[in-house]
């Protein structure tokens, strides 16, 4: 069964001359066999720093966590 909106959705495309925000990133790895995964008191003075986690990932073995983050540069 499918489901037909009878209201079509608008898409609006903005032109903009506001001036792009520049972005800084940051990884940090951490080996799971060797440290614990970072702690509340670590991101939160990432945090402080204007880091902002943007993406957590763990390698296919499991052993690894790759830890993304950004701010405004």
């Amino acid at each position: 069964m499918s489901f037909r909106s009878p209201v079509p959705t608008p898409v609006v495309f903005e032109r903009t001359d506001a001036p792009r925000t520049p972005w800084e990133y940051h990884v940090t790895e951490v080996d799971l066999r060797e440290s614990p995964p970072l702690s509340e008191a670590a991101l939160n003075d990432l945090g402080r720093d204007g880091w902002l986690l943007a993406g957590l990932f763990e390698d296919a073995r499991h052993s690894r966590l790759h830890y993304h983050f950004v701010r405004a540069a």
